[in-house]
């Protein structure tokens, strides 16, 4: 008898994927690229520092990837088996609780644990260097394989309590944030406001910050106090895994199946279905109003909760904003927290209206309803147009307001000091307003095609996010490191100065956004019927259809 039936099938089935064999080579690839651009920025220092650096840079990237496994593997797991009605099917068998969940775990890390693996022999390279000490390197490799587990573990655990791919995906990633940035801000604020309860409530919350763990291994390994910290956020991290993966076991047996409708879910579904889309009377005008417009624009706004769940989460934002300037008093309005709330917007807004853009045709392809729509005398242009007059029904008014309050903080920073000689507070502040526009209008295209390719609500996230807003930031470190290495700066009159660093963020911002904004704006216009039904047909990658074994009528 085989002790985990479904972890076997699972691992069985995902040796035989292609992917599984490319994704080592690719993040190989990668971490070798890395290495070459920090080589470039430390080519001048000694073998030990440079090894040092090397390390360090390759353990923070490494602990960044490993925390977002969850994410893109996990998340939507179980509640896809749920959605689809498969998972009952399961536990017709004798299997239990345990062997699901170990064996979707299985299933959907294979390709992470891969791609980990295939980084960790590039991470002995600067042990062999010099500068970097043996217990640090294992250390390191403990904290990886241990954050990929728990990230993994949160994953399907929020997985095993939703039913949503929304849910599950947003459960996720709101966890994921707080045990990585949201503790770890909460002990900062603690250790500035409350020096009497640093040891005793800011240690503790860092413990289940897998970067607080990383800069404790990276420490010397003379210093006991970080060897002592980095095993105790080690054995943290450690139970939560266990504690999320048990719970999951436990849940998921108890969470698959259809309950009947009692008289007070009865109650709690009428009173959320008239909070979320009105009164009968209220539902027939907007009907009727809308339908007239655009049919597609009545099916994406008719939810009135979906903007009230934006300015809530702006609200939100401003209220422990608020809290921070009235536990600090004057000290908190400064730059260093005007910036650091304009990036946190940006950065919110963007990733919402991403997957806002992609999530209706992406849940209408996948029910099969989208086939239905584009049998009707709807034009492609006309659909397009419905989508993003819901998108701006949803997001123009929080939009409008984040730039509001992104000019208040502009003329409250020019109140504090003078920008005659440098003026780069006004511009950092015009910059980020256009291209906050620029991201926006970029996302909504790349999200609407994003969401006729994408096979799973995660990939949605990550092809809006790599190609709009993590490529410029990326682009933009590379072209630095490699202007610094190649452009012999005078320092009396600096080449390479904050307008520079400036115009460059700003450049390749705009040049990605127009690059892919139109390119997915032409594909949904010229190919928006072959898109919709390539689940039907798929069609190969273009490196599959380069590397093809050739037939023999060709």
């Amino acid at each position: 008898m085989t002790l985990l039936p479904i972890v076997e099938w699972e691992l069985r089935v995902a040796a035989r994927r292609r992917g599984t064999f490319w994704i080592r080579t690719a993040f190989a690839l990668g971490t070798i690229a890395i290495g070459f651009f920090v080589w470039l920025d430390n080519r001048f220092s000694p073998p030990n520092v440079f090894g040092q650096e090397l390390f360090g840079a390759f353990a923070d990237l490494s602990v960044f990837y490993c925390l977002t496994c969850g994410l893109r593997s996990t998340a939507d797991c179980l509640s896809e088996e749920k959605r689809e009605g498969t998972l009952g099917l399961l536990f017709l068998t004798d299997l239990r609780g345990r062997d699901i969940i170990l064996g979707k775990l299985a299933a959907t890390s294979f390709a992470g644990i891969y791609a980990l693996l295939a980084t960790f022999p590039i991470l002995a390279i600067p042990l062999v260097m010099g500068g970097v000490a043996v217990e640090t390197f294992w250390r390191i490799l403990l904290l990886l394989v241990n954050t990929t587990v728990l990230s993994l573990a949160v994953g399907i655990f929020v997985s095993a309590v939703s039913r949503s791919s929304r849910k599950a995906i947003v459960g996720t990633l709101g966890l994921l944030l707080l045990l990585g940035a949201g503790l770890p801000i909460v002990a900062g604020l603690l250790y500035d406001l409350m020096p009497s309860h640093k040891s005793a409530l800011g240690d503790s919350l860092l413990l289940t910050c897998p970067f607080f763990c990383a800069n404790r291994a990276l420490q010397d390994g003379s210093n006991r106090t970080a060897s002592h910290d980095f095993w105790w956020s080690f054995g943290v991290m450690h139970g939560l895994v266990w504690l999320f993966l048990g719970l999951a076991c436990f849940i998921v047996p108890r969470s698959w199946q259809d309950r009947p409708r009692t008289t007070r879910s009865q109650r709690w579904r009428e009173f959320w279905q008239s909070l979320a889309y009105g009164t009968e009377t209220r539902r027939k005008s907007i009907r009727t109003r809308m339908l007239d417009r655009n049919p597609v624009f009545w099916l994406g706004a008719r939810t009135r909760l979906k903007a009230a769940l934006v300015w809530g989460t702006l609200a939100s934002v401003m209220a422990l904003w608020v809290l921070g300037y009235l536990l600090a008093g004057q000290e908190w309005l400064c730059e260093g927290t005007y910036l650091p709330l304009a990036i946190l917007l940006n950065s919110a807004l963007k990733l919402w209206f991403a997957f806002e853009a992609g999530r209706n045709l992406a849940d209408d392809r996948n029910s099969g309803a989208l086939e239905l729509v584009l049998s009707t005398p709807l034009s492609v242009g006309a659909m397009l147009r419905g989508q993003w007059m819901a998108l701006r029904g949803q997001f123009l008014g929080p939009i409008l307001a984040v730039i509001g309050l992104h000019l208040i903080l502009l003329a409250a920073s020019l109140q504090r000091e003078s920008f005659h000689a440098q003026p780069i507070n006004p511009v950092l502040w015009v910059s980020f307003i256009l291209l906050l526009a620029a991201d926006v209008i970029a996302l909504g295209w790349v999200g609407l095609w994003g969401g006729l390719n994408a096979r799973k609500p995660s990939q949605l996230i990550g092809m809006t996010f790599i190609r709009i807003l993590a490529a410029p930031w990326i682009l933009f470190l590379l072209i630095s490191i490699l202007a610094s290495a190649f452009i012999d700066d005078n320092p009396s009159e600096p080449v390479l100065n904050w307008k520079f660093h400036v115009g460059l963020w700003f450049g390749l911002g705009l040049l990605l956004d127009l690059a892919f904004g139109l390119q997915a704006a032409l594909h949904l216009h010229t190919s928006f019927r072959a898109l919709a039904l390539q689940r039907y047909s798929p069609v190969p990658s273009p490196l599959a259809r380069w590397f093809r074994r050739p037939k023999l009528s060709d």
